[in-house]
């Protein structure tokens, strides 16, 4: 989000994809909609045609305390622990904003 923000509100980038590959290039796209959701679009262009294939994978944060509400409210167990990574690149202070969620089905009584 930070880097979106910092980039005037979207990031573009292109990829060139190794021969053996079926595309050719991937050409993608981030940035916030009106909801404040992350939007990631890909954009595949093919090797030997001029087929196209595209993806978006729209993504949406949650506080610590939503997501536990809303994993609960179906009937989730969930715990919240903190981000690791050693190898991760992401700068200290953001790192520890960040969380992984384990959330599991709470066994029913119901027979």
């Amino acid at each position: 989000m930070q880097q979106i923000k910092e980039n005037g509100g979207g990031i573009r980038f292109w990829e060139e994809f190794p021969e053996g590959d079926v595309f050719r290039y991937g050409l993608y796209n981030l940035c916030v909609d009106n909801d404040g959701n992350i939007v990631d679009d890909k954009l595949f262009l093919r090797r030997n045609s001029l087929e196209q294939d595209m993806f978006r994978n729209v993504i949406k944060s949650y506080s610590q305390e939503d997501i536990k509400n809303i994993l609960e409210q179906y009937g989730m167990e969930c715990k919240i622990y903190p981000y690791y990574d050693k190898d991760d690149q992401t700068p200290e202070n953001q790192r520890k904003k960040l969380y992984r969620v384990l959330a599991k089905k709470e066994k029913s009584n119901e027979a």
